[in-house]
């Protein structure tokens, strides 16, 4: 009897999936009839079939229709929860045909054509049914499908036509960020997943062993398509996505779990944080998963919280013993694997975000002050950190030189080239590391300094033979610096003879006196023999800034003195100071022997050549009745103290 039964479930099966083949093969596919046909393999057993028969429901699905309003029918509002209901139907009716398989089915079909299917990625039923896979405990498939979408960006991203038109560059650009932003979140659920099972307390080490699998996975599988990259020109959404990747990559490689990975597996996640753009927010993800409250969960990556059932409260514990020891053990682990840039931008990351939280949170609060400890304990570790990263030797190269014996290969040679290019050094003008400059650049610097000191030399000596306004002598009548003049002329002629014939220069005694520049001249190599090349650059720096003249009160006040100009001056003594304006008219018209008809002296090139005095000013003030004593010194109006005389005579 249970033979006869086997052969009759065997024919009957048979028959079932023959028919279901001749009516696939032709009838047109409309949905309908792909409903029925899917439920009919489900009730018989029929995996091949019904795997078939769902591959093309989902591509009917995905399909985009010209005339329709949308691209295709899965990004219709109304087809929110197709998929999660499909997904249920599969499970329950079919043991066989888990959430693993209905993923992978969905993978293939959205796969035969990227550029096509953008919208069904970008939909709100993917993004359902990823919040169901994440809430059904089924990592193996929510990591499977985050690697879909990331294959998804890359090969849509190199396989974009370049449009001409504006518009439609803005709408690329604009799916595109949405798809980034979508996946930035997934991997920080998978971060959050792996937090919460790795730090809790009853947490199974079989079924862990086979997430971190399956996440390890992920990591090799979208290392290279460069998404944890920071590139010119990345948007937001990119930067995201960047910092989740390697905020995953550095707890999975910092986790006892991955010892027991193979080599080359570890050796790439290395090299994921090496390539990345680590900063002090690359590490965001992770820290706001650290500090985290115990009633603070994650928010839906389509806005709607979850709810408390799907997140279990932790036990209570102390507010801030457990992230300090998890940055620890973290920080530790980087250490050990040799990434001191990881150590330290994790460090500033927890940092950064300590700051955030303390800006939000009220002084009033219990926690403030725990907040504050903590983040002082914080600021010791980055500071620890970033001199551990900087401050390394500064000739690595020569150490290792000297180390070995015979040629230098290839792998060592790199590894000098990274270290001589990784050299930082402290700026106290801004206070923080800055890198080093090249050896290349510093002996161009060099060069520059001895340029600028040889110019010091030549301003030093053009400063010693200037002539100082405050040095001037007194003006004198217009005979006697004829006489002068005529006399400096003589001995310039003099000197320049004796110059001539090799005769040493002296100085004469009329020369203005030398301003008090220290002058600057280069030193010999044997007087800089005991100098340190430190002491050298400081004492060319002290001697360029010695160059300039420091000005007195007393040197100011005396220039201003002596080259002011009085427009009108006062009139009030009738004999005036020599080198006055009247008494030069007064010798002016009676001549050197105090004739007045005598003759105008022949003025030389020395001589100042005095104008005429103007006679308006006194017409115009006899008519107005007032004397040459009483003539205004200035010509502004509020001057109080332009006349001599307290009242104006009228």
């Amino acid at each position: 009897m249970l033979g006869l039964t086997s052969r009759a479930c065997t024919c009957s099966h048979a028959i079932a999936s023959y028919a279901l083949a001749l009516v696939l093969h032709t009838c047109p596919h409309n949905p309908t009839l792909l409903s029925t046909a899917l439920d009919l393999c489900l009730a018989y057993r029929l995996q091949h079939e019904a795997r078939a028969v769902l591959h093309a429901f989902l591509e009917l699905a995905i399909r985009p229709h010209p005339t329709a309003g949308h691209s295709c029918a899965l990004a219709h509002p109304a087809s929110s929860e197709f998929l999660v209901d499909l997904r249920a139907a599969c499970a329950v009716q079919h043991p066989t045909m888990d959430n693993h398989t209905f993923v992978s089915i969905l993978l293939d079909v959205l796969d035969e054509s990227p550029r096509e299917h953008r919208e069904a990625w970008a939909s709100k039923a993917v993004a359902r049914l990823a919040r169901g896979l994440r809430s059904s405990d089924s990592c193996g498939a929510y990591v499977a499908l985050c690697s879909g979408l990331a294959r998804h960006i890359t090969i849509s991203d190199s396989s974009k036509p370049q449009s001409k038109k504006r518009k439609c560059r803005e709408v690329d650009e604009e799916q595109d960020s949405r798809l980034q932003g979508r996946l930035a979140r997934w991997v920080k659920h998978i971060l959050a997943h792996l937090y919460s099972h790795t730090q809790g307390p009853s947490s199974g080490q079989g079924d862990l062993k086979g997430e971190f699998r399956n996440i390890l996975d992920f990591l090799l599988h979208v290392k290279p398509f460069a998404l944890h990259v920071h590139q010119d020109g990345t948007t937001p959404a990119g930067s995201a996505l960047a910092s989740s990747l390697a905020s995953l990559a550095t707890y999975c490689l910092a986790s006892p779990m991955v010892n027991n990975s193979h080599p080359e597996d570890i050796a790439a996640l290395r090299s994921i944080l090496q390539a990345a753009r680590l900063v002090s927010e690359t590490y965001e993800p992770l820290a706001s998963i650290i500090f985290a409250s115990p009633s603070q969960s994650l928010s839906d990556p389509d806005g709607s919280p979850t709810t408390p059932a799907d997140t279990p409260t932790p036990p209570p514990s102390s507010p801030h013993a457990p992230p300090m020891q998890v940055l620890t053990s973290l920080t530790t682990s980087l250490r050990a694997r040799a990434l001191p840039h990881a150590e330290a931008a994790l460090w500033s990351s927890a940092l950064r975000h300590l700051d955030t939280l303390s800006l939000t949170m009220p002084r009033t609060a219990p926690a403030a002050h725990d907040t504050d400890a903590l983040r002082a304990c914080i600021a010791e570790e980055v500071d620890a950190a970033e001199a551990r990263c900087f401050s390394r030797p500064r000739r690595r190269s020569e150490s290792l030189k000297a180390q070995r014996r015979g040629p230098a290969r290839a792998q060592e040679r790199e590894q000098e080239q990274e270290g001589e290019d990784d050299e930082w050094e402290w700026e106290e003008m801004v206070g923080t590391w800055v890198r080093k400059r090249p050896a290349q650049q510093q002996h161009r610097l060099a060069k520059r300094r001895r340029v600028l000191q040889s110019e010091a030399e030549v301003i030093g000596d053009v400063e010693a033979g200037r002539v100082l306004r405050s040095h001037a002598r007194k003006s004198e009548p217009a005979p006697r610096r004829v006489q002068r003049c005529s006399s400096q002329t003589n001995m310039a002629g003099a000197l320049g003879r004796r110059a001539g014939l090799g005769a040493p220069r002296a100085r004469s005694p009329e020369s203005p006196l030398k301003s008090r520049v220290p002058s600057v001249r280069s030193r010999t190599p044997d007087e800089d023999g005991g100098r340190t090349e430190g002491e050298q650059e400081e004492e060319a720096n002290a001697a360029l800034h010695a160059q300039y003249r420091v000005f007195n009160f007393t040197s100011l006040l005396a220039d201003a003195q002596t080259n002011c100009t009085v427009l009108h001056p006062h009139r009030g003594a009738r004999h005036s100071f020599p080198g006055s304006f009247a008494h030069a008219r007064q010798r002016t018209e009676a001549g050197p022997d105090g004739n007045v008809d005598a003759e105008e002296p022949q003025h030389t090139s020395c001589s100042a050549r005095l104008p005429p005095r103007p006679k308006s000013r006194l017409r115009y003030g006899a008519r107005r009745g007032w004397t040459c004593a009483q003539e205004l010194s200035s010509e502004d109006a509020l001057n109080l103290f332009a006349l001599s005389s307290p009242a104006v005579a009228r």
